[in-house]
């Protein structure tokens, strides 16, 4: 079912794929709902397979759809599928069709639960790379009190060189610009200390290329700087940064877990 939204100035159109994730997609298409009623700014395009829009035809008169577009696609990934097997046999699967929707300047931007080596590879397919920069990375947001550093990459790029590494660094200043308006946002390397003779060829290669630009860079940093606002950019490889990320959401988990077991008791 498409039909074209009436789209005001100063909303955002979000390309939703609800078959990708763990769990079963109502939940998602409820979580939409819901924010549809909390955020004005919003619009949905809400790709999902045909067996699926049958199931919820049901409920569709009962949604507001002067916000929300659902569009019908062949298939799903699933988050076990191959992530070159969905590129070559699923092009038509809701998430290639969400990211491609972007690709096309239809929606923003792309939202997915879903399989995360698929992501990649199909953004790779349908959208242009950004000049010389030919590795895709993922990026994670890092709290502290003074400021949100993103730390990239996080699991697309497992084997970054040092070339890498320094394009990292770009993509990061570039989105802290963008969405932050930092104009100058500091960049540091994760490492192993921030002594000048730490780290392994690739990094020390990194840390040199670094100096030599333009790029606001204040040399390495450690584990222990993650959340302190040490930086607005941090930047690693793949295969540390997931094993970092996840990690600090099984430690903040348990702290969450022990905190809500634990009986109260006054000071």
């Amino acid at each position: 079912m498409q039909k074209q939204l009436p789209v005001k100035t100063e909303q955002i159109i979000i390309a939703v794929d609800l078959m990708g994730g763990d769990s079963y997609p109502d939940e998602r298409l409820d979580t939409l709902i819901n924010m549809l009623k909390q955020q004005e700014d919003v619009v949905f395009r809400v790709f999902v397979s045909n067996s699926y829009l049958n199931t919820i035809s049901h409920r569709l008169p009962s949604i507001d759809q002067t916000r929300i577009e659902f569009i019908a696609c062949g298939r799903s990934v699933s988050m076990a599928e191959s992530p070159f097997m969905a590129l070559r046999q699923k092009r038509d699967s809701s998430l290639s069709m969400s990211i491609k929707d972007v690709a096309q300047k239809k929606s923003a931007i792309c939202v997915t639960a879903g399989n995360t080596g698929a992501m990649v590879v199909l953004a790779k397919h349908w959208m242009n790379m950004l000049g010389e920069i030919d590795k895709p990375v993922l990026a994670r947001l890092l709290p502290s009190r003074t400021k949100r550093a993103l730390m990239l990459d996080v699991g697309a790029t497992t084997d970054a060189k040092a070339f890498d590494l320094y394009n990292f660094a770009r993509l990061g200043c570039a989105y802290q610009k963008a969405v932050y308006q930092k104009n100058n946002p500091e960049v540091a390397l994760l490492n192993v200390g921030i002594e000048d003779n730490k780290g392994d060829d690739t990094v020390k290669q990194a840390d040199a290329m670094l100096n030599e630009s333009d790029i606001n860079y204040i040399g390495y940093c450690e584990g222990t700087h993650l959340f302190n606002g040490y930086a607005d950019v941090i930047c690693c490889n793949g295969f540390v940064g997931n094993i970092t990320i996840k990690a600090c959401e099984a430690m903040a988990s348990y702290i969450k877990n022990e905190s809500c077991d634990s009986p109260k008791t006054s000071l």
